[in-house]
């Protein structure tokens, strides 16, 4: 019998197999019933609370930093020194040649990150900066290190932490690490689409030209850049009059349309889902726009059911079955 840890150990592999395109759907669907794990068990409970009593520790030692420092300086000083040591940690963690710390080393080095941002920020409070040189100074910081440490230590989860980094960086000039709308909104979605189109496109070369040294890094890219463009182009959509937003629903529409045209031709199932995602909000938008006040609202959800399942349908119909490439 498999020991719950190879079991675990391979669950993860079978999903890394399938994000790189290794596998097909089914084929992670037979492999998952053969070897896979218990979704939730003593060592899953112990390693939470690992987790949890990590992330509680590392709060109070930053509520008690806050309440006997008197100087910003100070403050920023053990932050900076806080974050520095979190990452070195979660990093070395990540090293574990048996990789029994894959979840711990994680949150290690989100929580790593965010003191160093923490940090820089409170440094450039205590250097007397104004607002906006505070940002641009923490974001020249924090986002270049982070994304150094990623490539040095090739650890695609902390590429993930710097990029949001720098597209919370590109769409809060008002604020880092927080802005009360900024689930919903971004403060300039123009500014951010032309972010995310470039790092969608440094997510292609990388997928051509080092994806053998490292081969997840693309997905990084590729992920983030189509998610935030999208996003921004949703929201210049409905921000505004309806002559205004005209052209941005055609925009949005030609891009979902063009996501799923090219994830079809390089058979990279990334950008085929966040096209199909896209034009599918697409349609209920403009749906909501136009009926949500003129229909029941039990005819509207009937209504808008069938159109999505047909919507869905059509696209399993047309849309090419040939397997995502072995390569990738």
């Amino acid at each position: 019998m498999l020991l719950r840890e190879t079991e675990e150990r391979l669950a993860e592999d079978v999903q890394l197999w399938l994000a790189d395109g290794l596998i097909s759907t089914d084929t992670a669907f037979v492999l998952r019933q053969r070897y896979g794990a218990p979704g939730f068990g003593w060592a899953t409970l112990v390693k939470y609370l690992g987790i949890s009593g990590g992330l509680f520790a590392f709060l109070g030692i930053l509520g008690f930093v806050t309440a006997i420092s008197g100087s910003k300086g100070f403050g920023g000083f053990v932050l900076t020194l806080l974050g520095g040591a979190g990452l070195f940690w979660g990093l070395r963690l990540a090293r574990d040649a048996q990789d029994r710390y894959a979840l711990s080393s994680k949150i290690v080095t989100a929580l790593g990150a965010v003191a160093l941002a923490s940090g820089a920020g409170l440094t450039g409070a205590a250097l007397e900066l104004g607002d906006s040189a505070i940002l641009v100074f923490t974001g020249a910081v924090v986002v270049p290190l982070l994304t150094a440490l990623a490539y040095q230590n090739k650890n695609p989860f902390l590429l993930i932490v710097a990029v949001l980094a720098l597209f919370h960086w590109v769409g809060t000039w008002d604020q880092m690490w927080g802005h009360s709308t900024y689930e919903i909104d971004v403060q300039d979605p123009k500014l951010m689409s032309a972010a995310a189109l470039l790092v969608f496109g440094i997510g292609c070369w990388h997928e051509r030209a080092v994806y053998q040294k490292m081969p997840r890094f693309y997905r990084v890219y590729q992920a983030l850049g189509l998610f935030y463009f999208n996003l921004s182009l949703l929201i210049l959509s409905i921000d505004g009059s309806t002559q205004k937003c005209l052209p941005w629903v055609i925009a949005l529409t030609l891009a979902g349309i063009a996501q799923i045209a090219l994830g079809a031709r390089l058979h990279n199932g990334l950008v085929l889902g966040f096209g199909v995602t896209t034009v599918v909000i697409d349609v209920f938008t403009r749906y909501y726009e136009r009926f949500w006040d003129t229909l029941d609202k039990g005819l509207f959800f009937l209504l808008g059911g069938l159109v999505l399942f047909g919507l869905g349908f059509a696209l399993e119909r047309t849309l090419p079955r040939t397997p995502v490439s072995a390569a990738r």
